[in-house]
């Protein structure tokens, strides 16, 4: 009866928070591993550090372009579809910039991770308030530490791999595909709210 629906929903709701967490971890992933892998890409594409902050740019414009967007977007197809939306475009840009093959290759799939980017910096929060109304403040805290945990698994994983002589491609790789696995769980979560 009404227990066990009850239970469910608790359960929903688990899973949208920690699909929270690992949309905010894959957002902060992708703040930090362009730097990271920036001197191996510039000696294969043959650009400058100016060339570089044009790659960062990309994704700056798109992110601020697509908060100032994102309130009505969620508003029209819900705060749920918007980040798994935000989190599969975030996942398939970095598959894309594995696979780049110039600069301006590089510059479009970090413009698509920006887009990504925006939905979900601009969403998760407001859906930890939705979930947890009652309790919003802890939650939005912990929800928050959880960028910083992505930068620091992010910065740890990537050096040493690039340390140990890994191309900078398999870093986006194994982004892109963790984020396709976050994003099929965070959607399977979502449908049953």
């Amino acid at each position: 009866g009404s227990c066990g629906l009850i239970m469910k929903q608790r359960t929903a709701v688990k899973g949208i928070e920690y699909g929270l967490y690992g949309a905010f971890m894959l957002y902060a992933s992708t703040v930090v591993v362009t730097p990271m892998a920036l001197l191996p890409m510039s000696a294969e594409f043959g650009f400058t550090f100016s060339g570089g902050g044009g790659i960062e740019l990309s994704r700056s414009l798109l992110l601020v372009v697509i908060l100032l967007f994102s309130g009505y977007a969620a508003a029209r197809w819900g705060k749920v579809s918007m980040i798994t939306l935000g989190m599969l475009i975030i996942s398939l840009c970095l598959l894309l910039y594995s696979l780049s093959t110039g600069y301006w290759m590089v510059v479009f799939a970090m413009a698509g991770i920006g887009l990504g980017g925006g939905l979900v910096e601009a969403l998760v929060n407001p859906m930890v308030e939705d979930i947890y109304p009652n309790d919003s403040g802890g939650k939005l805290n912990l929800v928050n530490a959880f960028f910083s945990l992505g930068v620091l698994v992010t910065v740890l994983a990537a050096g040493e791999l690039l340390t140990r002589g890994f191309s900078w491609r398999l870093i986006f790789v194994v982004l892109g595909i963790t984020g396709i696995a976050m994003t099929i769980l965070f959607f399977i979560s979502g449908r049953s709210v």
